[in-house]
C-alpha cells in the first residue's frame, strides 16, 4: 500500500468540507465566534484570536498549521553566539554538525557504564552537556568538552513509561528535550495508545506529569520518531508519516500540526533513526543512516533537500537558542541616510 500523501489529505479535507456545506453544518457548541477577540497568541495555551473550532471526520478537531514565528521572544545563545548541533553516531561517537553547510567533525567517543548498550535518544544543553537515554532505560550525562560520562539520578519507568524491553524493541519509547531555560527536561512517554508529556529538573530527574498528548496525531502502525524544543519554548514532535505536531509545554495538548511531506520510512528519505532538529530558528529533518537532511520552512510549508550527511545518525540535537544578530554600524547607517558613503561621513 502506498503512503498517504499530502495531496490525499487535501482532497479528503475538501470533500469533507463539501459534504459539510451540503448538510448545512453549523459551528459546534462552545466554538469561538470568528469575529470575537481572543488572546494575542503570546501563550501557547492562551486565546486563539477568536478563530472558530473546526471538526473533522469522526468529530476529531482539525488543527491549525504551525506558526512560523510565535509572539514570544526566543532565547538568545550565551554570548550571542550561534547554537551548536550534535549528532550521536555509531559506536558511541559524537560529532558536531553545521546544518547550514553540512560540515561535520568528530568530537570523539565516550564510554558510559552500560558498555554493550546503545544510546537511543539525545538532547543537549547550553551548559555543554548531552543527556543520553540508553537501552538500559537510564539517562546518562556526557560532557561535550571532555566526553566524560556520568550517571544521572533518573529512575526508569516513572509514571508507567516504557521499560527496557519496550525501549530495545522500539515498539514504544521515550523522547527527551531540554527547555531553552536550560534547567528543565521534558519527556514524552509513548505507550502507543496513551502518550503523555512529563517534565523534571536536571538534578533529581523526578518526573511530573504535564498531561496527555491529545488529540493523538499518530496511530499504529505510524509511530512517533522524535521530539525537540526550539528557542521559543515550543515542543515539536515528528511522526514517521511526516506529521509535525506542536505540543503545549504546559498542558500536553496538541495545538497545531503540519503535514510536511517527509516520510521517514520511504525510499527517498528513509533511514534507521529519522530525526528532528530545530536550529537557529529553522527546522531540519534527517532521514537517518547515511541519508538526507532537509530544511522545512514553517512559513511556506516547503521541504527543501539539502544533501546527504553520509553518517549513521542515531540521534541529533542542538542547543535551544538563537544567535544574536550583529549590531549595525551606526556611522554607516547615518551616512546611508544622508546619501553619502560611510567613508566620506567618517572623514567629515
Amino acid at each position: 500500500m502506498r503512503p498517504i500523501t499530502h495531496l490525499d489529505r487535501l482532497v479528503a479535507m475538501l470533500a469533507l468540507e463539501a459534504l459539510c456545506a451540503l448538510a448545512a453544518c453549523s459551528t459546534p457548541d462552545g466554538a469561538g465566534d470568528s469575529s470575537g477577540g481572543g488572546g494575542n497568541g503570546g501563550s501557547s495555551n492562551g486565546g486563539s484570536g477568536g478563530a472558530s473550532t473546526q471538526v473533522g471526520a469522526g468529530g476529531a478537531p482539525v488543527l491549525p498549521p504551525i506558526q512560523a514565528l510565535p509572539a514570544t521572544a526566543p532565547v538568545v545563545c550565551d554570548g550571542g553566539l550561534r547554537p551548536r548541533a550534535y549528532i550521536l553516531g555509531a559506536y558511541h561517537t559524537i560529532l558536531e554538525l553545521d546544518p547550514e553547510t553540512l560540515e561535520m567533525h568528530s568530537l570523539g567517543t565516550f564510554t558510559c557504564p552500560p558498555l554493550y548498550d546503545q544510546p537511543m535518544r539525545m538532547t543537549v544543553s547550553q551548559a555543554g552537556f548531552a543527556y543520553l537515554l540508553f537501552q538500559d532505560a537510564n539517562i546518562y550525562r556526557v560532557d561535550l568538552t571532555t566526553l566524560e560520562c556520568t550517571t544521572t539520578a533518573y529512575v526508569p519507568a516513572q509514571l508507567g513509561f516504557d521499560d527496557r524491553d519496550q525501549l530495545i524493541n522500539d515498539l514504544g519509547s521515550e523522547w527527551l528535550a531540554i527547555a531553552p531555560s536550560d534547567d528543565r527536561l521534558y519527556m514524552i512517554g509513548d505507550t502507543i495508545k496513551k502518550p503523555t508529556l512529563a517534565s523534571s529538573d536536571l538534578v533529581d530527574f523526578e518526573l511530573h506529569q504535564v498531561g496527555a498528548i491529545e488529540p493523538v496525531f499518530y496511530v499504529e502502525p505510524n509511530f512517533l520518531t522524535d521530539m525537540k524544543m526550539d528557542a521559543f519554548g515550543r515542543i515539536f514532535a515528528l511522526a514517521y508519516d511526516g506529521t509535525l505536531a506542536q505540543i503545549d509545554a504546559t498542558t500536553g495538548a496538541v495545538v497545531a500540526e503540519d503535514h510536511t511531506g517527509f516520510y521517514a520510512n520511504s525510499g527517498s528519505y528513509g533511514g534507521c533513526a529519522p530525526a528532528l532538529l530545530p536550529y537557529d530558528g529553522a527546522l531540519y529533518l534527517i532521514g537517518g543512516c547515511d541519508d538526507g537532511i532537509l530544511r522545512y520552512d514553517l512559513a511556506t510549508k516547503a521541504l527543501e533537500p539539502l544533501g546527504q550527511l553520509l553518517e549513521s545518525v542515531w540521534a541529533v540535537s542542538a542547543t535551544a537558542c538563537v544567535h544574536a544578530p550583529s549590531e549595525p554600524d551606526a556611522g554607516a547607517d547615518a551616512a546611508a541616510d544622508a546619501g553619502a558613503p560611510a567613508s566620506d561621513a567618517a572623514l567629515e
